[in-house]
């Protein structure tokens, strides 16, 4: 899944693309996902009901706009290209954004302001089993994180990747704990930036559930409420 930096194309180009799931990728993915479940639930409640009620034949109304909606950000998806560039030349990060026929791209930041390259993991459990999954980040020396790969469970891409980075970059590697994320501080004795991994803010944590939860209740009520409206 991780493409690893190629010597050549650095030679050749003075450039890398270094492609991850950006958050409007991941949005029109996961939009169409919703939309499915969607058509599932408008199915199942359509022809057999709920548990203690018939079932309402209105809801199959809805199947249509749901697939609709499914198809269109699928399409979106396909046809959205975002990645960052690592620029040799100008020894800099870029972002390229493309989304249908617009398409553009443009500087974030300068190689200088990068203070560390660091590896996060974080454990996932079920009932029945348990891994971890590995991501790079940059962490800023404004303090900013950058995520710079999607997460793998095989850990050898991920520290090959950092490895490289930390190279060609010329900044330390730093890896965290289970579920740690990485904090610039300052020295307090002469105020140099450095990286700390700490456990997640609670904060973070509520932010995270409060929109999960906000974002299940609006798609099950706009499909609850939907039949209403195609009266």
């Amino acid at each position: 899944m991780l493409n690893l930096l190629d010597p050549e194309e650095v030679a050749l180009h003075g450039r890398v693309k270094i492609d991850l799931d950006t958050p409007l990728e991941r949005f029109f993915k996961y939009s169409g996902f919703a939309s499915l479940i969607g058509v599932l639930i408008c199915l199942w409640v359509g022809y057999l009901g709920g548990e203690d009620s018939p079932p309402q034949p209105e809801m199959l109304k809805g199947i249509p706009i749901l697939l609709g909606l499914a198809a269109t950000f699928y399409f979106l998806r396909r046809a959205t290209d975002n990645y960052y560039v690592l620029d040799f030349r100008n020894r800099r990060i870029l972002y390229h954004f493309r989304l249908l026929s617009w398409e553009k791209e443009s500087p974030v930041f300068p190689w200088s302001d990068i203070l560390s390259v660091a590896v996060v993991k974080v454990l996932h459990q079920t009932e029945d089993s348990s891994w971890l999954e590995y991501r790079v980040q940059l962490v800023r020396r404004t303090g900013e994180v950058l995520d710079f790969s999607d997460w793998d469970k095989e850990l050898y891409p991920i520290q090959t990747r950092a490895e490289q980075l930390e190279k060609l970059i010329g900044c330390p590697l730093t890896a965290g704990g289970e579920g740690e994320v990485a904090v610039r501080k300052y020295h307090q004795s002469g105020g140099q930036p450095y990286v700390s991994w700490e456990p997640p803010s609670s904060l973070k944590n509520g932010q995270i559930i409060i929109w999960t939860v906000l974002i299940s209740v609006i798609i099950v009520t706009s499909i609850i409420l939907l039949p209403y409206f195609l009266h």
